[in-house]
């Protein structure tokens, strides 16, 4: 997996609500995670978008455990986000309570009721119905939590 150069994306994302972060999965990867989607019982939950007015489609939260694929691109993407999450809590005057380490900040997270983060599957079909595109995100919404442990370092949109 190759993030990137964190600082392009960061840079990126002092323009714009999202940023390129180059390739991180193969084009085998990218088949595996998609076939997943058509196993229900991989996911917690789905959500209709429609339904909340967000547009058409659909997208679904992983159940636990985790796909391996998914638990290290996370794994992965976290040493490269955390210093963007903490760059931007500091320009908006808001706590940073991320630790460096991934694992330690689940375990707070659980601590403090929130045992289930947001690793998010979206489907992002062209017209004809092809899959094109996976992201999913470490944490879920980046609002800030009422546990005082502050926002998630990545916001889905």
């Amino acid at each position: 997996m190759t993030i990137g150069r964190s600082d392009d994306v960061a840079a990126a994302l002092d323009d714009a609500p999202g940023a390129r972060t180059g390739r991180l999965l193969s084009a085998e990867q990218c088949a595996a995670i998609v076939e997943l989607y058509a196993d229900p019982g991989r996911f917690r939950s789905t959500v209709h978008m429609a339904r909340h007015r967000f547009g058409r489609g659909e997208y679904r939260y992983f159940a636990r455990p985790l796909p391996e694929i998914v638990d290290d691109l996370r794994n992965a993407c976290w040493s490269h986000l955390l210093p963007i999450a903490r760059q931007w809590a500091d320009r908006l005057d808001r706590p940073a309570p991320w630790p460096d380490d991934l694992d330690e900040w689940l375990r707070l997270r659980h601590a403090a009721g929130h045992s289930r983060c947001g690793e998010l599957w979206f489907p992002c079909r062209s017209l004809s119905g092809s899959t094109s595109q996976v992201r999913t995100t470490p944490a879920a919404r980046g609002s800030w939590s009422s546990s005082g442990l502050g926002p998630s370092p990545v916001r889905s949109r």
